[in-house]
């Protein structure tokens, strides 16, 4: 197949994805899935995994005080999410609060892989 040829819309992703340095769709998915499995219940209510690049989970959070929980659980978190994903893709965790969370009562909305440009 020459590089002109027509492909399928998941193979044109995962290259995409793969050259950008992000999670392939199908682990971001997996990551989401069994989010509440890996953080626990009252974690999951509060947190979502907003997107893994190059080894790097970065985690919403809907208010600053879900970040120390986090980042508390750090290795054993990134431990979990391989056996999740079945290879060593999360080497670093990364916690950030969601924009316009105001009191932090309400669940985040549903997460969202999007693409981090570039640093080099």
């Amino acid at each position: 197949m020459s590089f002109d040829d027509p492909r399928p819309i998941g193979d044109s992703l995962a290259f995409v994805t793969r050259d950008l340095g992000m999670a392939r769709p199908k682990d971001a998915a997996l990551l989401v899935a069994h989010w509440p499995e890996l953080v626990g219940a009252a974690l999951a209510e509060h947190t979502r995994p907003a997107h893994l690049r190059t080894g790097t989970l970065t985690i919403e959070v809907d208010d600053g005080a879900w970040g120390a929980p986090l980042k508390y659980l750090g290795d054993e978190l990134a431990r979990r999410a391989n056996e999740i994903l079945g290879a060593a893709l999360v080497t670093d965790l990364r916690v950030i609060v969601r924009a316009g969370s105001g009191s932090g009562t309400e669940a985040p909305s549903r997460p969202n892989f999007r693409p981090v440009p570039r640093s080099d």
